[in-house]
């Protein structure tokens, strides 16, 4: 199994030139017989920011996740 692990960043607040970014590394890999592409957790945006300000960030309903 031949795999690509993804060392690049995102168009940050861009989603359709991230997802176009996104593409062409698939289509690059996918030319040199990747069997499995990996990015990285927070690859496209929009990954909860307060994740390290909030204890009990899993409970979506709270009035501090709320705040914050």
């Amino acid at each position: 199994m031949k795999i690509a692990i993804v060392q690049d960043g995102p168009v940050f607040n861009n989603k359709s030139e991230t997802i176009a970014k996104t593409c062409d590394i698939i289509n690059q890999a996918a030319k040199q017989k990747a069997d499995l592409i990996v990015f990285g957790e927070c690859w496209l945006s929009g990954y909860p920011f307060w994740l390290d300000i909030c204890s009990d960030v899993a409970n979506w309903d709270s009035d501090e996740v709320k705040d914050v």
